[in-house]
């Protein structure tokens, strides 16, 4: 199975350009099953091919991806307010040792917030948005309107009780407000599709 990590796209903009769609339907066609892209700085958009109708966690109906850009992980960027989010990806790649066949099954994702020094901890911190907000099912929940019926969200459920534990205040903090506006703006802009 090949997998492509281009270095690619546009700074700062959240939506993958022509070029970087370009790119991806040659590497596609080219074999490429898996592609996580960097550079923007920011999250872009996501785009999970299936084989069939069936549900995409099952082994084998996942025929491609693409996550444009996964954004930043830790940030001292704070203009645009969108570097400070990242996204983490979990893909799952299977083999079967009987027949030798390797398989995709449905990533899963998640969106993170890097706090810069001061912000929240003395040092930089990196949580899971959702777990913060206490949002179920991630920004791909934004993506059932799309979708309707597939059932298809990342696992991410509920707030992070060590974090609201060590900071009670914290949904009074400036950043975390900034952060929740993000998130909400990022979330209108239905990031993962599934396409069959």
């Amino acid at each position: 199975m090949i997998i492509a990590m281009p270095h690619w796209g546009n700074e700062y903009q959240l939506q993958p350009s022509s070029v970087q769609r370009e790119w991806s339907s040659m590497l596609f066609r080219e074999g490429v099953k898996v592609i996580i892209g960097s550079h923007p700085h920011v999250p872009q958009s996501a785009e999970i091919y299936l084989t069939g109708s069936h549900h995409p966690r099952r082994y084998g109906e996942v025929e491609k991806m693409v996550f444009y850009s996964l954004g930043n992980y830790i940030s001292n960027q704070s203009d645009p307010h969108y570097t400070q989010m990242g996204m983490m990806a979990d893909v799952v790649i299977v083999k079967n040792n009987l027949s030798g066949e390797i398989t995709l099954s449905g990533p899963e994702w998640r969106y993170l917030w890097c706090f810069r020094k001061g912000e929240l901890e003395p040092h930089y911190t990196v949580v899971p948005i959702e777990d913060i907000i206490g949002n179920s099912n991630g920004l791909s929940q934004a993506n059932t309107g799309a979708n309707a019926g597939d059932g298809y969200d990342s696992a991410t459920k509920g707030e992070h009780p060590a974090i609201m534990d060590e900071h009670p205040n914290i949904k009074n903090n400036t950043h975390y407000r900034r952060m929740v506006n993000t998130f909400e703006y990022i979330r209108t802009l239905k990031p993962v599709k599934v396409i069959r």
